[in-house]
Formats: structure tokens, sequence, C-alpha cells
């Protein structure tokens, strides 16, 4: 049986106000395994997170959430076919998705399914890297193209990428050439960063999709993800990051993606865990607003 998120009861999808997606699926990752085991994982551990979001003063006790099934994946296409099924469902603004992964990839879907809905859509991820090589090893759809694809539906301009630090020469050019709006890994050590991306997510659309690759955020708080690099974002830049997109924006969804789950990571799933605790907090906050 599939763990609920929060440990929350389960109310009908139709009737929920958030849509928790486990994505057990990791296709397309090149270096540590383990992302197909995250979902669980961090759904386990979210069993142990606060109701109560004291930063925030939200209680999520009486939020109906219904978490899915998590589904047996095999190749991309059962990906992109289940989560386009499952975002197809939810009935923004009035529900909230929040997809757990799972590589990266599974992000892709669930844009391509949301900018049929909102044609002028932005993006805002967090993430060491770029994500914006056309193909790695002869594949289009490997973690590390994600956000090249979602730019062919969203356009490269609607894209705020923050805590960039691993990019190749290849993506360094395609960022120049399309101006695609980018906070690297070491802007906060002598500029707010808070401030600089309050100021980039003007130049956004009003509706947003927020993906967060666990990777983005400093191994020393999140060790165990897919492809780790140092000097990532601390907890509370993540959450400064996170209250301003939710602030100035219209979220339609998010996701975290790339832990790489197993034995002993259990701080990792929790830190996750409580990461998709504030998402959910801050998405009642704005509606409630």
């Amino acid at each position: 049986m599939t763990p609920k998120f929060l440990d929350n009861g389960q109310t009908a999808f139709e009737n929920a106000n958030i849509i928790v997606a486990p994505i057990p699926f990791e296709g397309a990752i090149s270096y540590m395994p383990g992302a197909a085991k995250g979902p669980r994982a961090i759904l386990d551990a979210s069993s142990q997170v606060e109701l109560f979001d004291f930063e925030h003063q939200i209680d999520l006790s009486t939020a109906k959430i219904h978490t899915v099934d998590e589904p047996v994946l095999t190749d991309y296409e059962s990906v992109r076919n289940y989560v386009s099924s499952v975002v197809e469902r939810v009935k923004t603004p009035q529900q909230f998705y929040l997809g757990v992964g799972g590589d990266h990839t599974v992000t892709i879907p669930a844009i391509e399914t949301l900018a049929k809905r909102y044609p002028k859509l932005g993006i805002v991820q967090i993430d060491a890297h770029a994500d914006l090589r056309n193909e790695l090893h002869g594949n289009p759809y490997s973690h590390a193209c994600i956000m090249r694809r979602n730019a062919e539906k969203v356009g490269p301009r609607n894209i705020l990428s923050i805590g960039i630090r691993a990019v190749s020469e290849e993506e360094r050019d395609y960022i120049e050439k399309e101006k695609v709006n980018t906070i690297p890994g070491n802007f906060a050590l002598h500029e707010d960063l808070t401030a600089r991306v309050r100021e980039l997510l003007l130049l956004l659309p009003e509706h947003v999709f927020f993906t967060i690759d666990l990777d983005g955020l400093d191994p020393s708080i999140m060790a165990h993800v897919g492809t780790p690099v140092p000097g990532g974002l601390s907890w509370h830049q993540t959450l400064s990051v996170a209250r301003e997109v939710f602030r100035t924006k219209k979220v339609v969804g998010c996701d975290v993606v790339e832990i790489a789950s197993g034995a002993g990571t259990e701080r990792s799933d929790f830190a996750a865990a409580l990461l998709c605790q504030k998402l959910a907090a801050l998405w009642v906050r704005q509606n409630n607003s």
C-alpha cells in the first residue's frame, strides 16, 4: 500500500485540494541510483513531519490531501502517460499538483500538460545543473536535458534557474544566446539572493511551475541525491526562494525530484519530506489569503 503524504487521511481525488503523485522512475540518471525508491521513502518519512507548519503558521491537519497510488513505471513513455493523466485531472487553481520523484525527467510531462492549459507558463527551477543539454549519451530525454525540453514548450526566457553551478559549454552558450534567467550557485555569497529572485520573477508569466531538484541544495543538507555538487542553497535560502515564488506568482504545481534513497538515507528522506510539507503549506497560505 502506498504511504499517505503526512500520514493524512485520504480525500477522494476530485474533492482534494492537494494532489500528491509519487513517480518512482530513474530511467535517465547518469550517476547515483535510488531515485525510483525516493517517492516511497519521502512519503514514509512524511509521517514523522508535523502537520502544523510553525514557520508559516499553517495547519495542514485539515488539508484535503489525496496521495495517488504508486504506479509501476517501466520506461519514459509510461512516465509520460502516468504524469500526464494525473495532471490532466488536477483542476488548477482549486487543486495543487505536487509530484514526488523520481529523476528529473518526470517534470517534462507535467509541463507539457500544463502548458496546454496555460499558454503563458513560467518555470522556476532550483538545481545544481542547468539541465539544458540537447542530449546526453544520445538521449534527448536524459535528466540532463529536461529544461531544454521544457524550454521548447514554454520558451527559454520564461525560465528562472536558481543555484546553478555545474554547466557544460553547450549549456553556457544556450543560456547566453536564449537569455535564460539564471542565478549561479555562488551568487548568495556576495548578493541578496531573495532580492535577485524577486527581481527576475517579474520577468516570468503570472502562472508558474516550481521544480526543485534536491541537488540544488548544499550536500551538507541534502547528501543523498543523484548528482551531488558542493556549494548549493542552504535550507533557509531554499525556503526564502519558495516563499518569494508563492508570494509573487500563482503556482500551479510543484515537484521535488532526484533524491537517491536507500539504506542509511533517512536524514535526506526526512528533509525532502519536510520540504514537500513547506510547499503544501505555502500553497494553502497563498490560496487562503
